[in-house]
């Protein structure tokens, strides 16, 4: 059977798209390794096995490659994270879904954690974000917090704050969270770690009054 010309142009978008996420999957897995400064695009091509022209063709500089990895990752964890407000109801359970996911996320993909680790930047502030895409994600996601910690302040699930100091604070703790699990060798199963994360938070940011009923409420549900 002859395939229609609708088909054979999706089959080769699909080949193309392939071709393009193992460029970034090595690519990725270079910068883990040895950070933006200390990675040459002629060794990406080399580990992803094509020519260094073929990569020019595609992408036409490192910083346009380093994008690519970024724009990928961001877009699909952005996506996981935007239904957390439609799922979930109220301030604290949209924060712990909202953890979990960016948790998760990071887990599954350990090069792309590796490459945020690498660059050495604190997660507290875009001082350091080489791209546009992380720092626009980086600021989306400080209002997003900020919004949900403001709004669990004022039903009293969380103690009287400043909600962008507690945003940038939830980021420095993921940070160190994170960067531990991959100093122990990242044996740990993520429902762990992020069972970890959840308690950290709730005793770090709910109302003094609310912490043990709130721990032992969760730690019955986990």
């Amino acid at each position: 059977m002859v395939a229609t010309e609708t088909e054979s142009t999706r089959l080769q978008e699909a080949r193309q798209e392939m071709y393009r996420a193992h460029i970034l999957d090595v690519a990725e897995e270079v910068f883990a390794e040895f950070g933006f400064e200390g990675t040459q695009v002629k060794m990406v091509a080399a580990h992803a096995q094509i020519s260094l022209s073929t990569l020019y063709g595609r992408f036409p500089n490192k910083m346009e490659l380093y994008r690519a990895v970024h724009g990928r990752r961001l877009e699909a964890l952005m996506k996981r994270v935007s239904v957390v407000g439609i799922e979930y109801a109220g301030p604290l359970k949209q924060m712990l879904a909202a953890i979990e996911v960016y948790i998760g996320f990071h887990m599954e993909h350990p090069n792309y954690l590796k490459m945020h680790l690498r660059e050495g930047n604190a997660w507290s502030q875009a001082h350091g974000l080489l791209s546009p895409e992380q720092r626009m994600n980086w600021e989306a996601g400080l209002k997003r917090m900020a919004k949900t910690f403001k709004a669990g302040m004022k039903t009293g699930v969380f103690a009287k704050d400043t909600p962008l100091l507690a945003a940038r604070t939830t980021n420095a703790m993921h940070q160190v969270a994170l960067s531990q699990w991959v100093d122990d060798g990242m044996r740990m199963k993520p429902g762990t770690v992020i069972a970890r994360i959840h308690a950290q938070f709730i005793r770090a940011f709910c109302a003094p009054e609310k912490i043990i009923e709130l721990l032992s409420d969760y730690k019955a549900r986990s």
